[in-house]
């Protein structure tokens, strides 16, 4: 697939603190609903949906697993569902993810 590019084009961020009530997974799902509005993509465009293990979060991890992200943010139309555990690394093999599976043709976007 020479000269197939890609780009990422919307950021989400939640403040910084000490939070109690809020869990790892309102986290998550707030900052793909800030990067989704940040790009001005509807979310029932969104076809996939990638997240990284946390090593410390067994509640974030086990909703990721089953696939509650993209019902969080209301990707109705989501087909896919991958989550990588890389460590250090993780932003990479998500990076890496996503370009595979947009070079596949379906779906075009991923959260």
């Amino acid at each position: 697939m020479p000269g197939a590019e890609f780009a990422i084009i919307g950021t989400g961020e939640v403040p910084c603190g000490i939070y109690p009530d809020r869990s790892e997974f309102e986290i998550a799902y707030r900052v793909a609903k800030l990067a989704l509005a940040d790009a001005g993509i509807d979310k029932d465009d969104v076809g996939a949906v990638l997240s990284a293990f946390h090593i410390m979060g067994s509640e974030y991890n086990t909703e990721a697993v089953f696939g509650r992200l993209p019902e969080a943010i209301g990707a109705r139309n989501c087909k896919i569902i991958a989550t990588t555990v890389s460590g250090g690394g993780s932003s990479f093999s998500i990076r890496k993810t996503a370009e595979g599976i947009l070079h596949s043709g379906k779906p075009n976007t991923c959260s």
